[in-house]
C-alpha cells in the first residue's frame, strides 16, 4: 500500500467532514482552553463520544485535534498543552508516549506539483503518522505525514520530521537526523 495517497479536494471538504468537526468543535469547543483538571476528563470524554480510540486523560489545555475518529493513542500518554492533532489521515500514537507543548502532527498537506493550476485546487496529499511506546516528543516538534517514529525514540525540541525515526533513536534538527542511540 502507497504510504502518501493523494485524495480530492471534495474528500477533505466534504459535507460529512465539516458536519461531524462542526458538531465536534461546537462541544470541545466550551472546555478546550479551560486549565483545571476537570477539564483533561471532559476534552478525554468528547474525544471518545466522537470516535477516538483514546486510553489516557492526560490532554492538555489547548490541544486542537482534527478529525477525532482517525485517532487513537495508548495507555499512560500525556498530550502537552497547545498541540496539534491532524488525525485524518490515521494518526496512531503508542503507550507511554510523552508529547510536550505545541507539538504539531499533521497526517494532511496541500498537492502543490501542478504550477498552473492554484495550489488551492489541487487536492491534498494524506499519510498516516505512526508513533511507537515510550517516545519522546519535545516541544515544538512537527511531524509530517506518512512518518513512523520507532519505540522509545526521543525527538529533540523544534525539530521537523520528515522522515521515519529508528527504535531508541536520538533525533534532532530541522530537517530531523539521528544522532545517537539509547541502546
Amino acid at each position: 500500500m502507497e504510504k502518501i495517497r493523494h485524495i480530492d479536494k471534495k474528500e477533505l471538504h466534504s459535507l460529512k467532514n465539516y458536519i461531524w468537526n462542526g458538531l465536534f468543535y461546537l462541544l470541545y469547543g466550551f472546555f478546550k482552553n479551560l486549565s483545571f483538571p476537570l477539564c483533561n476528563y471532559l476534552r478525554y470524554g468528547c474525544l471518545i463520544l466522537f470516535g477516538a480510540k483514546i486510553k489516557t486523560a492526560a490532554i492538555g489545555e489547548g490541544v486542537t485535534v482534527f478529525c477525532p475518529w482517525d485517532l487513537t493513542v495508548g495507555a499512560n500518554t500525556t498530550i502537552g498543552a497547545r498541540c496539534t492533532l491532524t488525525a485524518y489521515g490515521g494518526l496512531k500514537i503508542g503507550n507511554d508516549v510523552r508529547i510536550a507543548p505545541n507539538v504539531m502532527i499533521m497526517t494532511t498537506d496541500h498537492a502543490y506539483a501542478d504550477a498552473k493550476t492554484l495550489i488551492r485546487n489541487q487536492g491534498f496529499k494524506l499519510g498516516s503518522v505512526e508513533i511507537g511506546n515510550d517516545v519522546w516528543l519535545a516541544a515544538n516538534v512537527v511531524i509530517v505525514k506518512g512518518v513512523r517514529i520507532g519505540d522509545g525514540a526521543v525527538i529533540g525540541a523544534n525539530s521537523v520530521v520528515a522522515d521515519d525515526i529508528p527504535p531508541y533513536s536520538i533525533a534532532v534538527g530541522s530537517p530531523c537526523k539521528v544522532i545517537g542511540s539509547r541502546k
